[in-house]
């Protein structure tokens, strides 16, 4: 999987290098994702929208920097950081429009994060919620996934199957 997933890493890469925005929704397996969201009459600006919204003292975003999203694993020490078994994994939740990353943070510095997907039946799907401390963490991301599912017109699921675009 990690050679397979050089390309996409490049224009990840590449893509950080220019204009905002950053992800690759102009590639074309994502722009025809955003288009299947539309005949679904589901919104994606929401979805891809990098507006942070603040909590008490906490902000929390929906991150369009793939670096951010390449350090995901790193903050937390997980099998997502750099060198682990499943940093490949990482490539994917940059380049393909259907996975985001909510971070939470305190005075700029990440004290959470928690990856967020859209499954095939354009369902969000929230991963497992990190935190460095006792934030309450899981209760905001709750609330921020079900106002973004609210926004775009679609539901919160428990499980289901995410594609790979890129």
């Amino acid at each position: 999987p990690r050679a397979a997933c050089r390309p996409a890493t490049v224009r990840v890469r590449c893509s950080r290098s220019g204009d905002r925005p950053w992800d690759l929704r102009d590639e074309p397996a994502n722009r025809a994702f955003l288009a299947e969201l539309r005949r679904a009459n589901i919104e994606p600006a929401p979805w891809l929208d990098d507006t942070p919204r603040v909590v008490g003292d906490l902000t929390l975003e929906l991150t369009g920097d793939p670096i951010e999203v390449f350090a995901m694993g790193a903050h937390f020490g997980t099998c997502l950081s750099p060198g682990g078994g499943n940093f490949f994994s990482v490539v994917a939740n940059a380049a393909d429009v259907n996975k985001r990353v909510i971070y939470a943070k305190r005075d700029g510095r990440v004290v959470g994060r928690c990856l967020i997907a859209l499954t095939d039946t354009f369902a969000i799907l929230v991963f497992n919620v990190y935190a460095h401390e006792d934030l309450q963490l899981e209760t905001h991301v709750r609330d921020f996934v079900l106002e973004l599912a609210r926004e775009m017109g679609t539901t919160v699921a428990p499980r289901g199957t995410v594609r790979l675009l890129l």
